[in-house]
């Protein structure tokens, strides 16, 4: 297989345009000799590396030699999780195999704490191996989860602030469950057939917390749970099985002794809620295979649908508020702005000129709809609109909607026409 002659053209300008930018140059070169190999997916790889070296330092949320296997952020979008992972990308990339990439799944971590408003981060070391974490709303905890011998899983809690890793609770929930910790340091958790509460801060639990019991799905088949903690403190509880979940409210008023449930809805079709920024309504995917929507509901006395999108692609997602929103299509990033939707009758396109600023991008399609000039695993989106993704290489890029420069887009644009799988 031959280089094309685009990508000849590519290293002629990027000699031009930046003689001085020494990375990238030499990583679109070692690029280039894997597409001579027949190995077009590797040297793809190597494109996204260029194009992450020729960013300004301005796009990095941590410094670039720095990978990341996780990404995320809290649901009030102040604070960010990451993982880290002990390893140099530069060294993988160097050996052109796959067999070292799997290497970083079993490579040291520890997770770093990005206070997105401070622009500080924090690092609490732990090198076990884990299932999953979160941070609470307004990042006063972590609630890290992981595998016992036995294959139940445990709860691990962590004080942020006091960069303090608590004693593990002491009791097995289910691997398969998603828990929830709030800033005020309660764990809501579910094991079958209640769900419970545990005070991080007076180290006690209730069990039974909700008095409802929740029946087998089917016969000696647990359902799978989801519990969720808003930016405005209040507590969503999902549960169901294959494709047929209901969305609960955990009702916690002073004045009654015992919280209790209110039904939101039975027709969630997978056990994730999703919160947009500055909003207490809880998101939840609908519908089946063709029909599938986001739909936020309003709770309370106001129990009706806030916000509904269609969901082509919803693995990958991230709300800023009714109108904007983020997604990954097969690691390309798509932004959808849904107030200029009935306006555009342009049609999408990889040059399209933006500026600065939601609402102001040029080139949306008849949805509201541009494809963005990143590759990313995962998008996440803060408080103030900003875009927050991470690269398949483990960097984390914080976008402002401020303009790349000419070579990052240049870059971007060649290593699109790579086709990993030829």
């Amino acid at each position: 297989m031959g280089i094309p002659s685009k990508i000849i053209l590519l290293l002629v300008a990027v000699f031009l345009l930046s003689a001085c930018r020494e990375d990238p140059r030499k990583i679109l070169l070692k690029g280039n000799e894997m597409l001579k190999q027949e190995n077009a997916a590797w040297a793809l790889r190597y494109y996204q590396r260029a194009f992450e070296y020729s960013l300004d330092k301005g796009f990095l949320l941590s410094h670039i030699k720095d990978y990341y296997s996780t990404f995320s952020l809290s649901a009030s979008g102040k604070w960010a999780l990451a993982v880290q992972k002990d390893v140099d990308m530069d060294k993988v990339l160097a050996t052109g195999k796959a067999a070292e990439e799997k290497k970083l799944s079993v490579a040291n971590s520890k997770f770093i704490v990005f206070d997105i408003l401070e622009n500080s981060r924090k690092t609490i070391p732990y090198d076990l191996p884990f299932e999953r974490a979160d941070i609470s709303p307004n990042g006063n905890y972590l609630l890290i989860k992981y595998k016992n011998k036995d294959n139940t899983c445990g709860l691990w809690p962590v004080d942020v602030v006091e960069e303090d890793i608590l004693e593990p609770l002491g009791f097995p929930v289910h691997c398969s469950n998603t828990e929830a910790i709030s800033d005020d340091g309660f764990i809501y958790y579910y094991v079958h057939p209640h769900i419970g509460r545990y005070s991080v801060k007076e180290k006690t639990n209730v069990y039974p917390y909700i008095k409802k019991k929740f029946p087998f799905i089917i016969k000696k088949t647990y359902g799978k749970s989801a519990l969720g903690v808003s930016p405005g403190q209040k507590v969503f509880f999902i549960y169901g099985l294959a494709g047929k979940y209901s969305i609960y409210e955990i009702l916690q008023k002073e004045k009654e002794k015992d919280p209790s449930l209110e039904l939101i809805s039975s027709a969630v079709t997978y056990p994730k809620i999703i919160f947009m920024q500055n909003e207490d309504y809880p998101g939840v995917l609908t519908g089946g295979a063709d029909s599938y929507q986001f739909i936020f509901y309003k709770t309370g006395k106001e129990k009706k649908s806030a916000y509904s999108y269609p969901a082509n692609y919803w693995e990958e997602v991230a709300f800023y508020n009714g109108e904007n929103f983020a997604t990954i299509e097969e690691n390309l990033m798509f932004y959808y702005d849904l107030n200029q939707k009935k306006n555009q009758k342009t049609k999408m396109s990889l040059d399209a000129r933006y500026s600065p600023g939601f609402g102001m991008l040029t080139g949306l399609d008849e949805e509201g709809k541009i494809q963005l000039e990143f590759w990313a695993k995962n998008v996440q989106i803060d408080y103030n609109g900003n875009i927050y993704f991470r690269t398949p290489n483990g960097v984390i890029i914080r976008w402002n909607q401020s303009p790349l420069a000419e070579l990052s887009r240049k870059i971007y644009k060649m290593s699109t026409e790579i086709d990993p799988e030829s």
